[in-house]
This record gives structure tokens, sequence and C-alpha cells, in this order.
């Protein structure tokens, strides 16, 4: 390795569906299958205020840039990831289907390696936008499959390509044309989205000419390429770290009480004059109505009082008045003594 400082991590499909998509640690001794711990760590804070980690930001299987210092309790780094790099095309047809490849430089935060994997991240700027770059080819010649379960890559070629940066920009840098370029206010604090496509050269001078930010914050900076039918741009997003804002209760004011000898008493408002009148008016009408009524009730009850029911007629018997034909002695004398 031209600098020991520096690790490069290399993430691949391997030709067998076993053991899958994964890391290697192609900077030690026979390419061990390791995860990045810096990718790990939750250094992204979201608006909501939930940490999450950088990738995240990123779709990682098309061509982005990623470019970080972070400091944490144990360690200060600085990393560059490449995502969503092609596969050679014979890889691609081994496998039956696109491999994307991601390529991760993590170094101390020195001021060396910072500016090494700036121009670094510049030389990927211009490649990604031209796809058959000499850069990108090195990327894809030095990966291949080893067996069924692995990849393996050529980590001297890799490597070359961080320590000849400076070599590889200014042959990039030769042919565009370079204008004046505005370097008074930093991209890599900038909150906003960026349609690079006609600032490019631009963008790659300000990440070689101005170091990053001197602050005990996070930096995070993403590229990301994108194609909208025959027309090519990159999103650029600035400083995609937000610390998480404190909310500051609002001050509650003083309320001084009041003694009761000194509260204030509210004046009692007079009525209108002009609603005198009308009142005395709705009161007199309520009046009679109340009167009425109960010289109503008192009448219907006296006169429930005096009347009487009429007795029903009763029937009166007809005493029968046909003779008996077989009279008693008794009747006989009776009717004797009756008749004049």
């Amino acid at each position: 390795m031209s600098d020991s400082k520096v690790e490069i991590y290399v993430r691949s499909s391997p030709l067998g569906e076993q053991v899958g998509i994964h890391w290697r640690n192609i900077s030690k001794e026979g390419q061990p299958k390791e995860e990045p711990s810096v990718l790990k760590e939750q250094v992204i804070t979201r608006d909501d205020g939930k940490k999450v980690t950088i990738n995240s930001q990123i779709n990682d299987t098309k061509a982005s840039l990623i470019f970080a210092r972070y400091i944490s309790e144990e360690k200060n780094k600085v990393l560059l990831e490449l995502t969503g790099l092609d596969a050679s095309e014979d890889r691609s047809k081994s496998m039956g289907r696109r491999i994307s490849e991601i390529v991760l430089w993590v170094g101390d935060a020195t001021p060396e390696v910072e500016f090494k994997l700036r121009k670094l991240a510049a030389c990927a700027l211009l490649s990604f936008w031209e796809k058959e770059s000499d850069f990108l080819k090195k990327i894809r010649s030095s990966i291949e499959f080893d067996g069924l379960d692995s990849f393996k890559a050529n980590a001297q070629k890799i490597d070359q390509l961080y320590t000849d940066a400076g070599t590889n920009l200014d042959r990039l840098l030769s042919k565009v044309s370079s204008g004046d370029i505005n370097t008074s206010d930093s991209d890599w604090l900038t909150p906003k989205k960026i349609d690079i496509e006609n600032q490019l050269n631009d963008l790659v001078n300000q990440i070689i000419q101005t170091p990053l930010p001197e602050t005990e914050q996070p930096v995070v900076v993403v590229a990301e390429f994108k194609k909208e039918g025959d027309r090519q741009h990159i999103v650029y997003k600035g400083n995609v770290w937000k610390a998480p804002q404190k909310k500051t209760p609002l001050p509650v004011p003083s309320l001084q009480p009041v003694p009761p000898t000194e509260r204030p008493i509210a004046p009692r408002t007079p009525a209108s004059p002009s609603r005198l009148p009308m009142l005395r008016l709705i009161l007199g009408f309520f009046l009679m109505t109340v009167i009425v009524i109960a010289l109503w009730i008192i009448i219907f009850q006296s006169n429930m009082l005096t009347t009487t029911p009429t007795p029903a007629p009763t029937q009166t018997q007809t005493p029968n008045l046909r003779p008996n034909p077989n009279p008693s002695p008794s009747q006989i004398l009776k009717e004797k003594t009756i008749t004049p």
C-alpha cells in the first residue's frame, strides 16, 4: 500500500448464490470478508432527529459518490465511496444479470489523505460523466470471480488509482475547457440540490481547491448521476448531515398578583334609555297574560264544582189490567168491595 493509513474495501457479487453480495477488505492479506465499520456507524441525523447510516442517503445500485469526514469517540476518519459501478461485461453475462460494485477508501483525516481523496473524488466525477473512461475500466478489470462463493480484486491496481489521483486528474482536466472558477462559496456546505450538467468543471475545481470545513460535526456530500431520456445530469447535495435542532422553550411571562384591595372593579353599564320603554311593555304584557290565565283557571274550577248531574228518570211499572180467568175468593171479594 502506498499509504498505510488508507484501507480499501470492495463490495461485489460472487458467482454462486449461497453467499450473496458481500464486502471484502482487499488491503488485508487474503482479502477477508469484512464489512467496513465506518459505514455502520450512525453519523447522519435526519430532520426528525433519527440517526441513519450515510449509505441510506443514496441508491447504491446507481452511479453515486459519497465523500465524508467525521469524528467519533475513538477516531477521526475521512472516506470516499464510489457506488453503482458496472462490473465487466463477461462477469455480468456469467451471472445472468447486471452486477454493480462499490469501492471504498477509508483513511485517517490528515491533510495529506484528505487532499488525495479530494482529487480521487474529482476524478470519479469526471469519469462517471464519461462512461468508457480509463478510470472506470481499471476498476472493472480489477475485480473477478474467485470460485462460487467469493470474488477477488487486484488491490495494487485499485490502490494505484489513489496514488496516481493527481496525474489522472490532470489528464482528465486537459480534456475539458476551464473557465473562471467561482470559489467564493464552498459547495461542501451548501444545503441545496444542484443540477450541475453545465457546472461540472466548477464543482470539480471546488473539490480540488477547497479543504473540508473545520468542524467537529460530520461533513457528508453526495453526488448521484441520473439520466432522463437523452439528458444526463448530476444531482449534488452539499452537507446532507444536519444536527438535531434543540427546541428552546418559550419564556413564560411572570404575572404579578394584584392585591385584593387594588383589584379593579368593573363599572356597571347602565341600560340604554331607548330600551326602557320596550322592556316595560314586554313586562306588562307578560303580567297581563299571567293574570288572564289565572282567572280562567279559577272560573273553570268553580263551574266544575257548582254543576250537579241530572238524575236519570226511573221507569214506572204499569199494572197488568188483564182479568184473571181463575180469581181467588179474596180477589173476588176485593173487587166487589172496590166496585161502587
